[in-house]
Order: structure tokens, then C-alpha cells, then sequence
């Protein structure tokens, strides 16, 4: 699969960076419009803030811990606060989504809407992703809409549509607030630490072996909560990652030479450093750079 990554940046446990909105209004909106390119992939991060992403177009593949899911259009995916995922988009694909803070539809976290509603979805251990299918549609549009047009009292409609949408979540979830919590906390925080260290050290020479050890846990295991928890191997991991920080270094230093960044980001010889680049993102560093370098020019 050709991928393409857009930027988020994080920190090396993968938490997001970024603020989304302010503090005032503490919600962001972002549109993803892969057209005439291949297909994108937004890297694996996880932040604070509720997530609602609408398939405009195309479709989406949404992976978080243990669970792949296949937003198709006019689908809405909902992630909970905290949810470590990353988004493959089909080529021509439209994303459109929602990032934004409780406060923005509790105020303040003594109100009633926090302790009624939003606290009990946030700590509920059932959620961590919901998908409606054609359905709220209309709110999230009409609120997407009025914030990207900044259209007048746009953050009234913002709240209220999606708090409109949150209360429909509560009602799906509410009688599993008590549920029993899952062990997938576990694996979560160990495939934070251990990404943590692929991260920290990615441009050396790394084996399973070291990546396990960083948590205390067998190469076996280390491989296993791997495929359960994001769908890959360590080491494929750790080799996207270098490929993905390559072709950041591609773009950020466009005269700096093509092998120097291969070796930096760990790839020991340039032919490898080419194969594997031209696998992800189906042409070479080369190709790659030249093309991103027409785009900033357009």
C-alpha cells in the first residue's frame, strides 16, 4: 500500500501536541482531502480531547487498540478521550472531523453535564470507538460548516449540535458505565513506553529483544500485544516510522543528500533505504522530494 503521512506531531509517547482550538472555545476542526494523491495515513497519536470524524467521500480505515474499522461514507466514527488510533484514507477520499475538550459542552467539570453525562462516557470502559452509520449527519455537517465558514454565533451551533450528538453516545452507552474494566490498559501503556523508546532512538540498530525490554516482557509478548494492539509487528513499526521520518527530513531539508537521511533515520545501506521507501510511499526519496517540492510551489 502507497502511504502518504500528514502531519501530526507528537511527542514520543504518541501524544498529540497540537492545541486544538483555544481556551476560550476549546474545539478545532480539520478537513483531509486526499484527491488526485495516494493514499494518506495519519501516524498513530492519541490526545485528551473527544473525536468525531465524518467520512465525506471514500473511505476510511480507522485502527485503535485491538479493533480495525472501516468508516465508509456518510459513517461517523466517535473516539473517546485517550484513544491511541491512526486513519489510512483511500485515495480521493474526504475526511472532515471534530477535536475539541469536555469543557467545551461541560463548562465546567462541577457542572451537572459533567457528572451526569460526559465524565461517566469518558471513564466508560466499553468506549473507546462508535460508529453511526448515516446517521447525525446533519449536525455535524451544519457545525463543520458554520466553523469553517465562521459563519455568525458559529460557536452556539458548534456546542449544541454536538452536544446533541454526545447525549445520542450517552444513551448507547449507559448501561455499561459499570462494566468491568478490560485488560487492555495494560497493553495500551505498553505499547506507549515501548514506542516511546522506538521513537527515542529509531536512527540506531534495534531488535525485538531491546524493544521488549523496555517493558519487562518477553520478545513473544512484546509481539503479540504488537499485533493485538496496532495490527503490526515491532519491526514493521519501527520501519514505517523511519520511513515516515525520512520523508519529513526529505521536505524540511530540501539541498541535504538523499543517502545522508537514509543513514540518519537508520537504514544502513541506500539501495535498502530506496526499496522500502518506494514500498510506502510508491516512488522514490527522490521522486518524492522533487513532488512535495512542485506542491509548495503551486
Amino acid at each position: 500500500m502507497s502511504l502518504q503521512r500528514l502531519g501530526v506531531r507528537t511527542n514520543n509517547e504518541s501524544m498529540q501536541l497540537e492545541a486544538h482550538g483555544t481556551n476560550e472555545f476549546p474545539c478545532a476542526a480539520y478537513e483531509i482531502n486526499t484527491a488526485n494523491n495516494q493514499n494518506y495515513i495519519v501516524d498513530l497519536h492519541w490526545h485528551e480531547e473527544f473525536e468525531i470524524i465524518y467520512c465525506a467521500k471514500g473511505t476510511l480505515n480507522l485502527r485503535i487498540p485491538s479493533k480495525t474499522y472501516v468508516i465508509e461514507q456518510n459513517d461517523i466514527a466517535i473516539l473517546n478521550t485517550n484513544v491511541m488510533h491512526y486513519i489510512i484514507c483511500s485515495n480521493d477520499a474526504i475526511l472532515q472531523s471534530f477535536v475539541f475538550n469536555s469543557k467545551l459542552i461541560t463548562g465546567t467539570s462541577n457542572s451537572s453535564f459533567a457528572k451526569k453525562y460526559i465524565v461517566p462516557l469518558m471513564n466508560c470502559k466499553t468506549f473507546d470507538c462508535y460508529i453511526y452509520h448515516e446517521k447525525n449527519i446533519d449536525l455535524f455537517r451544519e457545525a463543520f460548516y458554520s466553523i469553517k465558514d465562521e459563519s455568525f454565533a458559529y460557536e452556539f451551533i458548534v456546542r449544541d449540535n454536538l452536544s446533541q450528538i454526545l447525549l445520542d453516545l450517552y444513551t448507547q452507552f449507559e448501561n455499561k458505565f459499570d462494566s468491568i474494566p478490560s485488560t487492555l490498559n495494560t497493553n495500551t501503556q505498553r505499547i506507549r513506553t515501548m514506542i516511546s523508546f522506538i521513537k527515542t532512538n529509531y536512527a540506531s540498530p534495534l531488535d525485538v529483544r531491546q524493544i521488549s525490554d523496555t517493558v519487562n516482557i518477553s520478545q513473544r509478548e512484546c509481539l503479540r500485544c504488537f499485533k493485538k494492539t496496532l495490527q503490526i509487528s515491532p519491526i514493521q513499526y519501527l520501519i514505517r516510522y523511519r520511513i515516515i521520518k525520512s520523508a519529513e527530513l526529505l521536505v524540511d531539508n530540501p539541498t541535504k543528500n538523499i543517502d545522508q537521511i537514509g543513514y540518519e533515520c537508520g537504514f544502513e545501506t541506500p539501495s535498502y533505504y530506496t526499496q522500502l521507501f518506494k514500498r510506502y510511499y510508491n516512488c522514490t526519496p527522490t521522486e518524492f522530494r522533487n513532488s512535495q517540492k512542485k506542491e509548495r510551489n503551486l
